[in-house]
């Protein structure tokens, strides 16, 4: 099995059990499986679905500031970064 087909996996049971932090990940994972497969529009759309959910759960990722880093596009990267670190930093993480 591969990570692709282990994350769609992982993905349905989180939403069978209406598990958001879990479908998060999920869909976070998939999006990092995008970009490291090169496709950034995924990889972005992937992104965009975590960081709504993210944000219901205080949860950061630095997934659309990679995605935007890769496009070579600095100040969205910074501002993606900066809020994965807020959010994060809103669950006690000090990483």
């Amino acid at each position: 099995m591969g990570a692709r087909t282990a994350d769609e996996e992982a993905l349905a049971i989180q939403r069978s059990l209406a598990y958001q932090h879990g479908i998060a990940l999920s869909i976070n994972q998939l999006g990092v499986i995008a970009l490291a497969e090169g496709d950034l529009d995924s990889a972005q759309r992937y992104g965009e679905e975590s960081l709504a959910l993210r944000r219901g759960v205080a949860l950061g990722s630095p997934l659309l500031a990679e995605i935007a880093q890769e496009r070579d596009e600095a100040e969205v990267a910074r501002s993606r970064y900066a809020e994965s670190l807020n959010l994060s930093r809103q669950l006690g993480d000090r990483r």
